[in-house]
């Protein structure tokens, strides 16, 4: 039976089959030493044995459990709980209240929400480049808004310089007839590990202001920041949160909004729970209430975070202790950097990753014979191969690159194949809007076991192996 056209469209779009292949078959010392080493997944799981500990026992699920309790915005409990986490947390011009809050079954959900409440279909969201790729999705599919991408060329994206390319942006999109809805960020930022200055952020309150564009903070990083300065690297800029900036004089508050989450904090991606915190908006929380049916969180997962919030003798030692084991991974990747003379973006602080130019040094290893023709060639026909297997299914046709790309056209396909050949996945700048070719994301917030065999693989990969 056929479709709808909306269906039909949803049929045909990328699901990005790659990342689903790589989670189907991840590697494992015992029973799968030939699977995937994923370092290209947004996951933290430096922390898992103390927090799952932690979970079974304290587990504590009350008969109301089993019922719709308080509705879809999340029991008064946890909503009370995670007003108070984020209050002392977060530092807010003012403390926020449990009404100010729609807990949801993750942040993609309340990114979904919020694209479909502040805008119309055909209406436009801006994102900086490079941005978190997932982005896109979330904003677009289920709303039927679109996206433009905010190109800064040489400018660092994250410098007072570059946020005159927002407005440029908008005013081109009103030329064509485009209404600017909103603005997201991520801050801090994913992919580039840094946090957007307090100036910055002030600066782009103006221009929504002055716009009357939504600003969208998403925040799912503010705790793991695990560098706070760094007197031999000016770049280094602390964690500011948008609730903790005066609005006075800059932007009408209802048009700020922070989004936040435990998937990344806690590494607690499984648990699937996220919020949206919209302290000046009581419209906003209106429409909230209608659709937060369909963003649901279990009972069990609103009980274990209402435990976990409340409990700030534990919340702190965990964030203090995850940072220090996040500093760690960052300091050996960097090395590992450093020793093969790969360039990464510098003044990385926060989140997981490292933003490093495969491409570079990939070419100099086919420069230098230390990658020999035939491990090219092999490289190649693995992409051709994949091309020539995805062609008959059309709705998993994307593996992260362009699937239109001839076999080893481009910088990142060619890297990004060679990744693949010796089993190691990595995110390519191409999904996340880079401007620049050859750029990967290299997720650290894994075991330091996994982490080592997953760097040697990329060696393999890029002819850097001794």
């Amino acid at each position: 039976m056929a479709l709808s056209a909306r269906g039909q469209q949803w049929a045909r779009l990328s699901s990005d089959m790659l990342i689903w292949t790589v989670i189907q078959d991840l590697w494992e010392p015992e029973t799968n030493p030939n699977g995937y080493i994923s370092l290209g997944v947004a996951e933290n799981a430096l922390m898992h044995d103390e927090l799952t500990k932690y979970i079974h026992a304290n587990i504590d699920l009350p008969s109301n459990g089993l019922t719709y309790g308080d509705g879809g915005k999340g029991t008064k409990k946890l909503r009370a709980a995670m007003a108070r986490f984020l209050t002392r947390k977060l530092n807010p011009v003012t403390p926020f209240e449990p009404s100010q809050i729609c807990i949801t079954n993750g942040v993609t959900s309340s990114i979904d929400h919020m694209s479909s409440i502040i805008a119309d279909p055909g209406d436009t969201f801006l994102l900086g480049q490079p941005h978190y790729g997932a982005f896109i999705p979330d904003i677009e599919l289920r709303p039927g808004t679109k996206v433009a991408q905010v190109a800064f060329g040489d400018v660092d994206p994250l410098s007072l310089e570059a946020v005159s390319a927002y407005e440029r942006t908008i005013e081109s999109c009103k030329a064509r007839k485009q209404k600017v809805a909103g603005l997201v960020l991520c801050n801090p930022h994913n992919p580039l590990g840094r946090c957007y200055p307090r100036e910055y952020i002030i600066e782009l309150m103006k221009v929504c202001q002055k716009h009357q564009v939504h600003l969208i903070s998403d925040e799912i990083y503010a705790l793991s920041v695990f560098r706070q300065s760094d007197p031999t690297d000016e770049s280094v800029i602390p964690f500011t949160s948008l609730a903790s900036i005066p609005t006075d004089g800059l932007i009408d508050p209802a048009l700020t909004h922070i989004i936040y989450g435990l998937s990344k904090d806690f590494g607690a991606n499984g648990l699937r729970l996220g919020c949206i915190v919209s302290q000046h908006n009581q419209e906003l929380q209106t429409a909230l209430t209608t659709v937060s049916i369909y963003s649901y969180v279990s009972s069990l997962t609103d009980s274990i975070a209402t435990k976990l919030l409340s409990d700030d003798g534990f919340v702190d030692w965990y964030i203090e202790e995850n940072n220090k084991r996040l500093q760690a991974q960052y300091e050996l990747v960097v090395a590992w950097a450093e020793k093969h003379s790969i360039e990464y973006t510098r003044g990385v602080n926060a989140a997981f990753f490292l933003w490093v130019n495969l491409g570079k040094t990939h070419s100099k290893s086919v420069q230098t014979g230390k990658l020999k023709e035939k491990e090219v060639d092999s490289a190649k026909k693995l992409r051709l191969r994949r091309v020539e297997e995805s062609a008959n299914e059309p709705a998993e046709a994307s593996t992260g690159v362009d699937a239109h790309n001839d076999a080893g056209s481009d910088i990142d396909t060619v890297v990004n194949d060679a990744l693949l050949e010796q089993k190691v996945f990595l995110a390519s700048g191409v999904q996340f809007g880079s401007e620049k070719p050859g750029w990967f994301r290299i997720v650290f917030s894994q075991n330091p076991k996994l982490l080592h065999l997953g760097l040697e693989r990329i060696e393999r990969a890029l002819g850097l192996s001794e």
